[in-house]
């Protein structure tokens, strides 16, 4: 199990070392659905986005990305049917849709007025590139997002 801890570190609960993520306090950790060797860390105040190989040595990140994200970072998902797709949500209102073979920058990158942050982005489990959004303010949404484009299919406030 990955856990955000509010020192700013994540801990995997299997291993007994932690190692400090981000500046300010964590929001969100996942491991990788496809590669389970693997976890994301987001969602801190800090508007990093990494990742950690946990064969290696926690010092060394796979990757980092700190240009991005202009707020802070909610929530992040992985795509059960894409093993390179993933997205990130963070409280400047864009939806990033990414492939982690080529992190430097979004493959779509959607602004979807949802109310501010998003807590959880959760993939459809059988249409692909349908996502539920547990939102802040505005209820739920659901929202459909693909390499080309993002748009709000509907809101249960």
């Amino acid at each position: 199990m990955s856990a955000g801890l509010s020192d700013s570190s994540v801990s995997i609960i299997s291993f007994s070392e932690s190692q400090e993520a981000h500046e300010f306090e964590l929001w969100a950790a996942s491991f990788d659905i496809h590669q389970p060797q693997l976890v994301y860390s987001t969602g801190s105040d800090d508007c990093k986005f990494s990742c950690w190989d946990l064969r290696d040595d926690p010092s060394n990140l796979v990757f980092q990305n700190y240009k991005i994200h202009k707020m802070d970072i909610c929530c992040i998902a992985k795509n059960p049917s894409d093993p390179n797709i993933l997205l990130t949500r963070s409280y400047d209102e864009y939806l990033r849709l990414w492939d982690v073979r080529s992190i430097s920058k979004p493959v779509n990158e959607t602004l979807v007025c949802l109310g501010r942050g998003v807590w959880r982005v959760k993939h459809h489990p059988y249409v692909p590139g349908v996502v539920l959004a547990a939102c802040m303010h505005n209820g739920l949404a659901i929202v459909k997002i693909d390499e080309e484009k993002g748009e709000l299919m509907e809101i249960y406030a």
